[in-house]
């Protein structure tokens, strides 16, 4: 019995070249000269069939979405919005990925349960930093990949949901402006020291961490009672 078109599944396999045009190419084709000539997931055209019937092919893998499957950068992009948070923009999607990018100095917040959950789904695969991390403008912080061709819908629709529920699943916080204090202790020649050889690399640091205000203050070393008494017992 005939499936009815509009609930025909994904398809992928062999079709002669004669009825090859329009459908998505399923792998890469390497020309005469063994370079890449077609790239995968590229609607074959008509110059397209014409140059691989020069190579001698008379047939070609192709995938065939279903008229409710939502094909891979849609379905990326989609999922990358859904998760979408404060503190980052989406970049893409190319080829089936999308990757967020940090806008802000910050730390990188995601849900690492409901993470886990949305990557139990068929096709779907959200790959993050570690929780916590700190983050810098510019750089990639998750990567969304749609890996077939194209999702069905309601897997995409049950990724969004979860991606969206109770928040956005991924964000980055921005690091507030702070003061920092650098106290020194010690005898006068050491302070020296310490002022020279570690002043400057706790400053960058610090600093590294967003607008900060560091001041330093000197204190004299001062005994400790207790200290004392153990050195003596």
């Amino acid at each position: 019995m005939d499936t009815p078109e509009d609930a025909r599944p994904f398809r992928f396999g062999p079709v002669p070249l004669t009825q090859a045009v329009g459908k998505v190419l399923g792998h890469n084709v390497a020309g005469a000269d063994g370079r890449r000539l077609l790239r995968k997931g590229r609607p074959l055209t008509a110059e397209d069939v014409a140059a691989l019937q020069a190579l001698g092919h008379a047939s070609v893998y192709v995938a065939e979405p279903g008229p409710s499957d939502v094909g891979e950068d849609d379905a990326a992009r989609r999922l990358a919005e859904a998760a979408l948070g404060a503190g980052l923009r989406l970049v893409g999607p190319h080829t089936g990925r999308a990757n967020l990018v940090a806008t802000v100095l910050g730390l990188f917040r995601v849900d690492p349960a409901r993470l886990a959950r949305v990557n139990e789904h068929d096709g779907l695969t959200i790959a993050t930093l570690r929780r916590h991390v700190p983050v810098k403008p510019g750089q990639v912080v998750a990567t969304m990949k749609v890996i077939p061709f194209a999702l069905p819908a309601v897997t995409l629709a049950e990724g969004e949901r979860l991606a969206r529920e109770g928040g956005p699943l991924l964000r980055v916080d921005a690091l507030p402006s702070l003061r920092v204090m650098l106290v020194l202790s010690g005898s006068p020649p050491a302070r020296e020291r310490v002022e020279r050889d570690f002043g400057p690399p706790l400053r960058s640091r610090i600093e590294a961490l967003g607008p900060a205000r560091v001041h330093r203050r000197r204190s004299r070393r001062q005994p400790v009672p207790g200290v004392l008494r153990l050195r003596d017992a």
